[in-house]
């Protein structure tokens, strides 16, 4: 049986890893894709999200793919690399299926689809709550929510000023994160509504995988190093290591990411190897010179040179 429009779109966000939520024509949530009309998911970028992308199918062959300006003007590099590449899929897309192809700014949804119940603030970034508390719903009534460091103007991102990150479970049990880290959060969430806790084994390591991405980000951003040959290659070895953690987190946050993970992963039993740390650390640091970032770094470092000999 060919399979519709709807289907094939569905299929290619989720080749992108995109977490999609699908919708019918009224905006309620559906779980008949083949005839689905509305695709929203967050545009994420190395643990960056960057606010909701929200894609109509229209029943007078229109594709209308609607974001916000964060994704339009305040993207990084990998990030604009990633959604330009997208864009270019899409436009693929409709062109295979002779649909009209358009790019509008998400505030003009109201408008395209006016009197839509469904359309506020829950289905632009998937978050929604008050000027001091965001609100994220999740599997099995699991839910993110986020204290603000300062109230939330409106129009604002609910993902900024981040004091701390809570998950909660379905039956009201609350777990305050060790990091504030989104990207984390929603690897988290899957846990967490999988009947897990961040306190046990799998939960740790989860943790564990975002403070490694954390002391990584800041080593490689120490400008003290040596510029040796060995140096330079450690700090290679560390950049791929980061994006592969990164991966491995925005794995985590869907359901055939997390289920796919968890069965090829194994808890590590490396101890430090203090001997190897210290190897490190006269290999890139210039004498009587030290740096946090390098320090708290060196035992991550030493344990993927443990994990590749």
């Amino acid at each position: 049986m060919q399979k519709t429009p709807s289907q094939k779109l569905f299929e290619l966000l989720l080749s992108k890893d995109f977490d999609v939520k699908v919708l019918d024509s009224t905006g309620k949530s559906t779980t008949d894709v083949e005839n689905a009309d509305i695709f929203n998911f967050d545009f994420l970028s190395n643990s960056v999200n960057y606010g909701t992308v929200v894609i109509l199918l229209g029943s007078d062959n229109n594709f209308e793919v609607f974001f916000g300006d964060n994704i339009g003007q305040g993207l990084e590099r990998d990030a604009k690399n990633t959604w330009y590449d997208l864009l270019y899929q899409l436009r693929m897309f409709a062109k295979r299926n002779m649909l009209s192809f358009s790019l509008k700014n998400i505030n003009k949804l109201k408008h395209t689809m006016q009197g839509l119940s469904a359309i506020k603030e829950g289905l632009y970034e998937g978050w929604n709550g008050t000027s001091k508390s965001s609100y994220n719903p999740q599997r099995n009534k699991t839910r993110l929510i986020i204290r603000h460091s300062k109230k939330i103007a409106e129009g604002e991102q609910r993902f900024r000023n981040i004091n701390a990150i809570f998950v909660e479970n379905g039956s009201g049990e609350r777990f305050k994160l060790p990091f504030k880290n989104i990207a984390g959060a929603r690897a988290m969430a899957r846990h967490v509504s999988e009947g897990g806790t961040p306190y046990d084994v799998f939960g740790l390591h989860i943790s564990e995988t975002v403070n490694n991405i954390n002391t990584i980000g800041s080593f490689l951003r120490v400008k003290t190093i040596n510029e040796s040959e060995v140096a330079s290659k450690l700090n290679e070895v560390c950049k791929y290591h980061n994006k592969k953690l990164k991966k491995n987190i925005k794995l985590m946050s869907g359901v055939r990411g997390y289920n796919t993970y968890k069965e090829s992963w194994s808890p590590d039993m490396i101890e430090n190897n203090q001997d190897l740390i210290e190897q490190i650390r006269n290999l890139i640091m210039p004498e009587n010179i030290s740096d946090d970032r390098v320090n708290n770094v060196l035992p991550v470092i030493a344990e993927l040179i443990d994990r590749n000999t």
